[in-house]
């Protein structure tokens, strides 16, 4: 999580949760009209590194992602935050967010913050504690973009694994034409195309839950899609 007291084990179990429960196989094959609808649909999707994000399960992180989505709260430190940024163009609201988070929330761990393995705090609770681990700060900057009044369809909370940090989340935005990334830590965010090591797995955004498969062309020249495959994201 870009944070090296970060507990090895939690991570391990993270991950080991994660790949149980959003490892999903999209079997079926689609007709061959489903290649038009995927790349008509392809700018209010995230599919991104090279995956297909169709709408899918969230399994037992629905309620955490429902908390999240459902969170619409007044919140005045989430409004202060956010104010200096209204009159911003999308991308420069992207990055003032991601600045903001990075300087205000400091790193750590569900275990110390919440005595919970898991545990998605809101954003009212990680601006009221000053810190959060990488799906807090995600919510938090989530919750920012909602704020802003961000179009819905183009961020999304996205769930996958790292090469370097294992099981990991972060904000996925669209701006100006392109994806970018708000990661954990940093000030600017990463243009999602020059981004490697990181393989999705599941996103949420846009009123529902989404898993990523990787498109094949079937030996009848049918696209299906498989379920993301643990191999590093291409840049």
């Amino acid at each position: 999580m870009g944070t090296t007291d970060r507990p090895r084990a939690a991570a391990a179990a993270r991950l080991a949760a994660c790949a149980a429960l959003l490892l999903v196989t999209f079997s079926t094959t689609a007709p061959a009209q489903q290649a038009d609808s995927i790349t008509v649909t392809a700018q209010v999707r995230p599919h991104l590194f090279g995956t297909v994000a169709l709408p899918g399960p969230s399994g037992r992180w629905g309620d955490k992602w429902q908390k999240v989505a459902s969170d619409a709260r007044p919140c005045a430190a989430l409004q202060s935050l956010v104010a200096p940024a209204r009159a911003l163009g999308r991308l420069a609201q992207l990055q003032f967010v991601q600045a903001q988070v990075d300087r205000r929330i400091g790193w750590r761990s569900d275990g110390t913050q919440y005595n919970a393995r898991i545990y998605w705090a809101s954003a009212a609770e990680t601006l009221a504690s000053g810190f959060g681990d990488d799906d807090d700060r995600a919510i938090l900057k989530y919750q920012a973009l909602r704020a802003l009044g961000y179009p819905r369809s183009d961020y999304y909370l996205m769930m996958g694994r790292d090469q370097v940090r294992g099981d990991y989340v972060m904000l996925a935005a669209r701006a100006d034409g392109r994806w970018w990334l708000l990661e954990e830590q940093g000030d600017l965010p990463v243009a999602a195309d020059r981004r490697a090591g990181f393989e999705p797995v599941a996103s949420f955004g846009a009123g529902r839950s989404w898993i990523h498969g990787r498109p094949r062309l079937a030996s009848a020249g049918a696209l299906t899609a498989s379920g993301a495959a643990p191999v590093a994201a291409r840049p």
